[in-house]
């Protein structure tokens, strides 16, 4: 799959699951895809089994026309913030994001 240039946006909060982030982000940037790590607010995130990683952007300062694709790696703390992020983004219902063919 040739994700060159796309870009994916990734949301992630506290207690996310390790192997729910970090798999994916790493297939995807393999595939040429950047990724950008969506927070609750800018900065440190910890997931249960102790990976950090830094959110890029708050969801606040994101909009659906950044990202070719949208990614709910949230987190037992990012299940409300990923509410507020589907119902922002709810036009993107019924679209592909990423064509495969």
């Amino acid at each position: 799959m040739d994700l060159e240039d796309k870009q994916i946006g990734m949301l992630v909060a506290d207690q996310f699951r390790d192997e729910e982030v970090f798999e994916p982000f790493d297939y995807l940037e393999e595939q040429g895809a950047t990724v950008v790590l969506v927070g609750i607010q800018r900065g440190p995130v910890s997931g249960k089994l102790g990976g950090k990683v830094e959110a890029e952007k708050a969801i606040d300062e994101v909009s659906p026309e950044d990202f070719d694709a949208l990614i709910l790696g949230a987190g037992a703390a990012g299940l409300t913030a990923a509410i507020a992020l589907m119902q922002t983004f709810q036009h993107w219902r019924g679209q592909t994001a990423i064509d495969t063919t």
